[in-house]
């Protein structure tokens, strides 16, 4: 759901917004966070707002995720979600806190949400997971790689042109070995 709105920032300036309402898809419809990602309809940049509608995090970036586990991915750079003539992909991919502080430098080429104190992202075409300092905790390896979930992530590997999709733990170790 979109609509448009005006809204005041720490030093009380009006800025008008479009208001994009996001929600999680393991939450079913209902927010994942008090704070909401916005966008500046100006210059296309995403900050957040609190439920009473005051900006707590100033629109600077490409783009954002949804805050989870108390971090949010943002993105600085050209290419972020494909903008037309973003021809570059020059984008990278961190995290902020709630206070809108970079505490994960932006280093990668894609970014999840943290889940169960994980978050995939992706490096050098590799996807893996990293942990809320910004380590490595399951290093780069997968086509691709989703949220855990009950201690348990479902990632893909590809093999010539053919797509296996298996089930790993928090460890790495695979559960359910790739499959067609």
């Amino acid at each position: 759901m979109c609509f448009q709105c005006s809204l005041k920032d720490r030093g009380n300036t009006s800025v008008f917004f479009t208001h994009r309402l996001t929600y999680s898809r393991s939450t079913r419809g209902r927010y994942t966070s008090d704070f909401q990602k916005v966008e500046l309809e100006q210059n296309f940049k995403y900050g957040f707002i609190d439920e009473t509608g005051q900006i707590v995090v100033n629109p600077i970036f490409e783009g954002a995720h949804d805050f989870s586990e108390g971090l949010a991915a943002v993105c600085v750079g050209t290419g972020c979600y494909g903008k037309l003539g973003d021809s570059s992909k020059e984008e990278k991919w961190g995290y902020i806190d709630r206070n809108g502080k970079l505490v994960i430098t932006p280093q990668f080429e894609s970014a999840g949400e943290f889940k169960e104190g994980f978050a995939s992202v992706s490096i050098g075409g590799k996807y893996g997971y990293i942990d809320k300092s910004g380590k490595f905790a399951i290093n780069p390896q997968f086509y691709l790689a989703w949220p855990f979930d009950g201690g348990f992530a479902n990632v893909s590997i590809k093999e010539g042109d053919n797509f296996k999709y298996g089930w790993i733990d928090r460890s790495g170790k695979y559960v359910w070995q790739p499959s067609d």
